[in-house]
């Protein structure tokens, strides 16, 4: 008869296995509780998402409603400017104002004397998407003319002229630029956004937008300036939350941006295209358009409806036109 010596197990592969069997009953015990308790757990969902981003897709994965660290006021509307072939969106909240870029040289002025009109005298957050002059060159502007809280812009350098007059007239107003963290959420008033782009310094200029997500109670709206595929897909693999019922589409409906990938995951109910009517580039291409019509998302464009505005109460979202 052989003798057979029985094997040591090892302490830690030991301590693995029970740490897998552990893994199941503890997922199945989460689940129950997510289905039974679904607003508290999103609300401890919520209050871990800043450090670990990839609880905000597990919610979503599971079914559970999203924690907001806003409640939301009945009184906030987005402004998509009309600034042709050029991208500039006002947000506000209450008697809280927020410019997210400023369109080109020709727009400032308009850009300018759009806010007065609206009895803007202060703005809580500049935010420059990237330093191509289309974006940047009305935020020089307002930068000499309203009284700027903060100025938020990707941590880049860029050799044109405009930007260089946009880092001068920063420095002027005694400001310093904050370059965000993918992750990072701000208060605008009753309302919050959550910065979604760049992870890294991209190549192209376009892909070193900053996109955010902007929370009022339920209603979300994503920005994403001109970010790309390159970008988008990192926005889509970030592990934070992108469904929003209005997608701004990126790079003025170029059929280089709004990927497949990400109208999956942010799954818009509207989309906005600011470009300029009859423009050389020839946004929005067909194939952006093409797919919004597939994905049956309602359509606005600057170039055919003047200056687009969104209303939300925190509940619902409706709209108003120049033309």
């Amino acid at each position: 008869m052989k003798n057979y010596k029985k094997n040591k197990k090892h302490p830690k592969n030991h301590l693995a296995r029970r740490l897998r069997r552990l893994f199941l009953p503890f997922l199945l015990l989460f689940c129950i509780l997510a289905f039974l308790f679904p607003e508290q757990t999103g609300s401890f969902l919520g209050s871990i998402e800043k450090s670990y981003p990839q609880a905000g897709r597990i919610a979503e994965i599971l079914g559970i409603p999203e924690h907001t660290e806003n409640t939301g006021t009945q009184y906030f509307e987005v402004h998509f400017l009309d600034v042709g072939e050029g991208l500039s969106v006002l947000v506000r909240s209450d008697e809280h104002a927020m410019l997210y870029d400023g369109g080109n040289a020709d727009s400032s002025s308009f850009v300018v004397s759009y806010l007065k009109q609206q009895g803007i005298s202060t703005l809580d957050y500049i935010i420059a998407s990237h330093y191509d002059a289309d974006h940047i060159s009305g935020l020089i502007g307002a930068l000499h003319v309203f009284d700027v809280q903060n100025v938020i812009a990707p941590d880049y350098t860029h050799g044109s002229s405009t930007y260089e007059s946009f880092i001068r007239s920063v420095e002027e107003k005694g400001l310093t630029i904050h370059h965000p963290s993918v992750g990072e959420t701000f208060s605008l008033g009753s309302s919050s956004f959550t910065v979604l782009s760049p992870e890294h310094e991209y190549e192209d200029s376009n892909n070193n937008s900053i996109a955010v997500r902007i929370a009022n109670g339920k209603n979300h709206f994503l920005v994403t300036g001109d970010a790309e595929e390159e970008s988008e897909n990192d926005i889509c693999t970030s592990g934070l939350r992108l469904q929003s019922d209005v997608l701004c589409c990126g790079h003025h409906g170029s059929s280089n941006a709004t990927t497949d990938e990400l109208l999956s995951a942010v799954k818009p109910d509207y989309a906005v295209i600011s470009c300029g009517a009859g423009n050389e580039y020839g946004h929005p291409h067909w194939e952006t358009l093409q797919k919004l019509e597939d994905q049956g998302v309602t359509v606005y464009r600057t170039d055919e409806s003047g200056t687009i505005i969104a209303y939300s109460d925190g509940n619902d979202i409706w709209w108003e036109s120049e033309f």
